[in-house]
């Protein structure tokens, strides 16, 4: 696998797409999908399981880095901005499935 799927250039910007992040952010929209498609099976409506997904998985994006920056506090803190990066480095599973399984119970 090439972990580069394309390069694009606009200007003086390159944009790159990565083969994890790309599917990753694939994987994502198939979940919300599905996660939606599926809620009317239970009898809840679509509408309402939607900001609901959306905010489980921006609050499983927020644990999982912040699970990574209390346990490489030296790393985060030579430099604050990793903690805001967009990067998909620094991240710990555990973290996520708390914070996303936490905004879950209490929705």
């Amino acid at each position: 696998m090439h972990p580069v799927l394309a390069q694009f250039s606009a200007g003086g910007t390159t944009l790159t797409l990565y083969a994890y992040g790309t599917f990753l952010l694939l994987a994502a929209c198939a979940a919300g999908f599905l996660f939606v498609r599926g809620a009317g099976t239970l009898g809840l409506a679509p509408r309402r399981v939607l900001p609901l997904f959306l905010v489980t998985t921006m609050a499983g994006l927020a644990g999982a880095r912040l699970l990574d920056a209390a346990m490489n506090p030296s790393w985060y803190l030579a430099d604050p901005a990793r903690l805001v990066s967009t990067d998909l480095h620094g991240f710990a599973l555990y973290g996520g499935l708390a914070a996303a399984m936490a905004v879950t119970v209490a929705w």
